[in-house]
């Protein structure tokens, strides 16, 4: 716990940077609705609103309601509207069972039960199967909703092709 403490010391100092650093290490550690409080306000301080975004909804959901005051509920609501709208989402299409990547990063497999909310910027989101993959460039803006297909193209039809050989017509398919 002393990632925690360290935290919260920064925090109350008004040094955010440092606060996420250690409420990072922390949350790598264990993800507990205390530690997702404090890295989702420092993640919010340090301008992370899509990290600001998914820690303050764990916070909420998580914690009990006995522990959160109806001001902090309201603080981190308020947080959360905020990093909303400085976010932009990929909403991705393609073949079941695939693993995405956004930034080097496990996103989980297609298909995804959310869009995935990014910081504005350009962001590389990896589609993989095995050792094949396709990457797309995304280019996020705040309130901006992208959409990616990694549906593969259809395969063309055989075509039939007239062979003559000595003489006999021959059909023969060639893909």
């Amino acid at each position: 716990a002393p990632y925690i403490k360290q935290g919260a010391r920064a925090a109350a100092a008004g040094q955010w940077e440092d606060a996420h650093a250690e409420y990072s290490i922390a949350w790598s550690i264990d993800h507990s609705w205390e530690i997702a409080a404090g890295l989702g306000k420092a993640a919010y301080k340090t301008q992370h609103y899509a990290e600001a975004l998914a820690r303050l909804a764990f916070y909420l959901r998580e914690a009990p309601a006995s522990k959160v005051s109806p001001k902090e509920r309201a603080e981190a609501e308020g947080w959360i509207q905020d990093a909303k709208a400085k976010t932009g989402t990929v909403v991705l299409k393609g073949p079941a069972g695939d693993d995405v990547l956004v930034d080097g990063e496990d996103a989980g497999k297609t298909p995804l039960a959310e869009p995935i909310v990014l910081d504005p910027g350009k962001h590389k989101v990896e589609v993989r199967r095995g050792a094949q993959g396709e990457t797309r460039i995304a280019e996020i803006t705040a309130g901006a909703r992208v959409e990616l297909d990694f549906t593969p193209p259809k395969a063309a039809p055989p075509t039939t092709v007239i062979v003559k050989e000595e003489g006999i017509l021959t059909p023969a398919v060639r893909t």
